[in-house]
């Protein structure tokens, strides 16, 4: 009989997931509500965008990590200090 392996998703993953995900909307949400008075250029709302990209993009990045189907081999730990 061979044994069937059904990997769960990693809780910790998808937790810090929806962690950055909801931060994400947040600033985004912070950033809309700034004024801006420049005609030109970058507005001050800009950077805040940015951020909420980058927390978009490694939520995103956590979700797909965590129902990845491969499995890292961990061996075991050298605790030897050689000096």
């Amino acid at each position: 009989m061979t044994a069937v392996s059904t990997r769960r998703p990693a809780r910790v993953s998808i937790i810090v997931g929806i962690i950055l995900l909801a931060s994400a909307i947040v600033v985004a949400f912070n950033a809309n509500r700034i004024q801006g008075g420049f005609t030109y250029g970058i507005s001050p709302a800009t950077v805040p965008y940015v951020v909420a990209g980058f927390l978009r993009l490694l939520g995103i990045s956590h979700f797909i990590a965590a129902f990845r189907s491969e499995t890292a081999e961990v061996g075991p730990a050298d605790w030897t200090l050689s000096c």
